[in-house]
């Protein structure tokens, strides 16, 4: 198999750490990984950006839910769009949508040319896996300049996507980047990259540690409600495991 991209979505600057080291090759930093990943502390991004060199491409999802934004969130996630890029990010990762689930055209130009201004990569995240046709947005956020987009062809995990990612690679992989993310595994990543065709896979690669100090009689911080006591890191042999695959 030849060489592939493997981004491993991080929460933590030793999460990024330990990607680096075990052969990843860039990073999706994010904060609250539970929740599906939203926009990094300032903090976060320059501790990060002082500890791993690899490219970094920063959350920008100012809250959980979906992704229809008022005006004020919009605005909060523009200041941190430029926020970060003057920390020296090599991409931002965005995805907005309209009240029936289409692209948000004007904001995503928005975006887009902020990234392009500063020549760092625009990426459009899964909110493209819920809009009602997944080719028709791929043309629109290629018509818009967009560098790369996620996703798990319209299904809950990158695996049973397989058919629709590939309909996309085979029809605009030319034109844009796609980067097959959500549910993938040790155990799948292979048959996504075949059968898909895409050349860069996105996972957690996390495994459980335990927590410590997060319970008293009364009160419980656990970050997963039916594991308590554990939470969520990247694991390095994890990494290491996905990066040779590369190498068969």
């Amino acid at each position: 198999m030849q060489q592939y991209t493997l981004e491993i979505c991080a929460g933590s600057a030793r999460d990024c750490v330990k990607a680096e080291n075990a052969g990843a090759d860039r990073i999706e930093l994010c904060s609250a990984l539970s929740l599906g990943g939203l926009t990094p502390s300032l903090g976060l991004i320059r501790s990060v950006k002082k500890t791993c060199s690899l490219p970094i491409a920063a959350m920008l999802r100012p809250r959980a839910g979906g992704f229809y934004y008022t005006n004020d969130e919009f605005g909060e996630i523009l200041y941190d769009a430029n926020t970060f890029i003057d920390e020296g990010v090599e991409g931002i990762v965005f995805g907005f949508l309209s009240t029936d689930r289409a692209i948000d055209i004007e904001r995503t130009e928005k975006l887009v040319k902020i990234a392009k201004d500063a020549k760092i990569e625009a990426v459009f995240h899964r909110a493209f896996d819920i809009t009602p046709d997944l080719a028709e947005s791929a043309k629109i956020l290629i018509d818009l300049g967009v560098d790369r987009i996620l996703t798990s062809g319209g299904k809950s995990n990158a695996g049973d996507g397989i058919p629709a990612i590939r309909a996309l690679q085979d029809t605009y992989g030319d034109k844009v980047q796609f980067l097959a993310g959500s549910g993938v595994t040790l155990e799948n990543a292979r048959q996504i990259l075949d059968e898909a065709g895409v050349s860069q896979i996105h996972t957690t690669a996390k495994a459980d540690v335990n927590d410590i100090a997060y319970a008293s009689e009364f009160i419980d911080y656990s970050e997963l409600p039916t594991k308590k006591g554990i939470r969520h890191e990247v694991d390095e042999q994890i990494v290491r495991a996905f990066r040779s695959l590369s190498k068969e």
